[in-house]
């Protein structure tokens, strides 16, 4: 199989939906014959995990040493989600790993799910590339996640809010101990999560015997000034004070770069290959400008507390005479909660993603009241005609509307 052909097998699975188990996975990788004794470091968490992750594994490659990243789902190409050293997995690997796969998979009777067989071939390309360290993103929740079907040596939950409640629970408290399932008995867990959920991963902690460091306890940050380049704080721990810079845009940010700049000190990374890796972190698709003129910023937030926090820090840091929204939402995700984060004086242009899960955009107006354009391209066109150059637009509500944006900021479009 080609490439190609390879991600098409892959996406027929798609249909199988979301299975929480870890046999599966298992199975996979130990008839591919996988072999892996060095560093894995588990990262969950509702919002900011894959920030976080994206940034642990730049510090991890400014030490010296070699990293597999793992993260769901793609914005542009589907070969993000698995990268050594910042390299996405040639499309030649990818081909080779899946068509050793497909025999086993259809042998099975219990089939595996897409992200079953995908975390099956991510860990086995880190395996054969022969990394030093593997950072793994939970696709949902942690303790049947995909990504736990190996154990770690490192565990981090950024934080915990309700998202896929019908999957992992209607409460945080019962979603926090979904997550939990990543800890590993007798290693360490960092963390920026909050009441109620700290609770429960405090108290899952010590019933496994591993250390917790907690954002305001263990570690803590100041001095934030974001703006829309980058943002600066510093970090303190009992060991040392970072004094960070990162091209990661928000003051919410801080939290998740956080988390892996005490995870990394942890692991015996230095002091400055810690600063310089999160200076060099790249991460899209995260409050992102993609045009000066007319300022375009995309972004993914895609639950209502991240829809919340990119809203706040746009309104509290961005210079502007009118904020335009081209909003557009998964069917499943709360949209009613994170339109009620929507001001009067917003300009609200609603539109939908190419896909099935895609809300229609007259849908959004039962709740708001704006525009509807039924494709991303017709919504960003009306947008930009009648944005000044002091307004600015942003492209929020879902991973995949981010991701359709930047295909369509890209320099070959």
């Amino acid at each position: 199989m080609d490439y190609q052909e390879s991600l098409d097998y892959l996406k027929i699975l798609e249909k199988l939906g979301i299975k929480f188990r870890l046999e599966n996975t298992r199975e996979l990788i130990s008839a591919l014959g996988f072999d892996y004794d060095g560093l894995v470091v588990h990262v969950a968490g509702t919002n900011g995990k894959g920030s976080c992750a994206a940034t642990l594994a730049s510090i991890i490659s400014c030490f010296g040493k070699k990293v597999g990243l793992y993260t769901s789902p793609e914005l542009v190409d589907f070969r993000e989600r698995i990268k050594v050293d910042g390299v996405m997995i040639s499309p030649e690997k990818f081909s080779e790993i899946t068509s050793n796969l497909k025999p086993l998979i259809d042998s099975m009777q219990d089939k595996p799910t897409f992200f079953e067989a995908t975390t099956a071939l991510a860990l086995k390309h880190f395996a054969d590339e022969g990394v030093d360290a593997m950072v793994l993103e939970a696709g949902m929740g942690g303790r049947l996640d995909s990504t736990n079907a190996i154990p770690g040596d490192m565990s981090i939950i950024t934080n915990v809010s309700l998202d896929h409640m019908g999957y992992l629970g209607s409460t945080a408290s019962e979603i926090a101990f979904e997550k939990s399932g990543i800890i590993t008995p007798g290693t360490c867990l960092v963390t920026s999560a909050k009441e109620p959920g700290l609770s429960v991963l405090h108290r899952e902690s010590i019933k496994k015997k591993s250390e917790i460091m907690r954002l305001g306890k263990e570690f803590r940050i100041s001095n934030v000034v974001p703006t829309l380049l980058e943002t600066s704080f510093t970090v303190e721990t009992a060991a040392d004070t970072y004094i960070l810079k990162s091209p990661l845009i928000g003051d919410f940010q801080a939290e998740n770069i956080a988390c892996a700049v005490v995870a990394a000190e942890k692991i015996g990374i230095a002091k400055d290959k810690i600063v310089e890796g999160v200076s060099r972190t790249v991460w899209q698709g995260r409050m992102q400008t993609v045009s000066e003129k007319p300022h375009i910023i995309v972004d993914c937030a895609h639950n209502p507390e991240g829809f919340k926090r990119t809203l706040d820090f746009i309104r509290h840091r961005g210079k502007y005479r009118k904020l335009i929204l081209v909003v557009g939402f998964s069917k499943d995700k709360d949209y009613s909660s994170m339109l009620s984060h929507i001001s009067l004086s917003d300009t609200i242009i609603a539109t939908r993603y190419q896909g099935e899960r895609s809300l229609s955009p007259d849908k959004i107006l039962e709740h708001v009241n704006g525009l509807a354009y039924h494709d991303l391209q017709s919504a960003l066109t009306y947008a930009t005609s009648t944005a000044s150059d002091k307004d600015i637009i942003l492209v929020n509500g879902s991973i995949y509307l981010a991701g359709e944006a930047l295909r369509l900021f890209s320099p070959t479009n």
